[in-house]
């Protein structure tokens, strides 16, 4: 759910609520106003973006329930695809499929970059994970800590995924993009 920019933390843990507080108000130490004990960042929100956020609260089971549609329909069409990894439920855990997002496995012989151009040429609009954080330059002493990150970054790629596309609409992703990965895949048979 949105705020505008940004989103809404909901913990029931006293003590991750006070840290984000503090976090959120620029570092400053709640019992003395204008110390800063740590690093902090602004993340104050307006009156017009908590009315958005109270909204949207209203509404958060209509929006899972519909997110979670959208993505059985990507489930039914692409989960039987060797290769192709669709977003994951672990047990005890509800997912709210936010996007849906598909990893290559290393079989296809297609880039990820190829693959959302070949998808741009059919009308969709796809866009790439994000990079790991520790791929920035102010990480750089971190980059070999997290391997699965890169390799997932390099191969992830994020569908349409928001509320209003229908069956239909997934119907037509779907297939554009099994097009593309057997394009992809003929491509490489036939320079071999």
């Amino acid at each position: 759910m949105t705020c505008g920019e940004g989103g809404m933390l909901v913990t029931s843990d006293e003590r991750l609520f006070q840290r984000a507080r503090q976090l959120g108000d620029h570092g400053r130490n709640p019992q003395r106003q204008f110390e800063i004990d740590s690093l902090g960042y602004k993340y104050k929100m307006s009156n017009l973006q908590a009315a958005l956020g109270l909204a949207q609260l209203e509404r958060i089971e209509e929006m899972i329930a519909r997110r979670r549609l959208i993505f059985a329909w990507y489930q039914q069409r692409l989960g039987q695809i060797d290769g192709l990894t669709l977003n994951v439920e672990r047990g005890g855990m509800r997912n709210i499929y936010w996007m849906t997002s598909i990893v290559l496995g290393e079989q296809f012989r297609i880039s990820r970059e190829d693959v959302t151009a070949g998808l741009k040429q059919r009308g969709i609009d796809s866009r790439p994970f994000f990079p790991p954080v520790s791929s920035f330059p102010m990480f750089a002493a971190r980059r070999d800590a997290n391997p699965t990150a890169y390799a997932i970054s390099r191969r992830g790629i994020n569908l349409p995924s928001g509320h209003n596309l229908t069956e239909t609409d997934i119907d037509r992703v779907c297939r554009s993009l099994q097009e593309v990965l057997n394009e992809g895949s003929a491509g490489e048979r036939l320079a071999a």
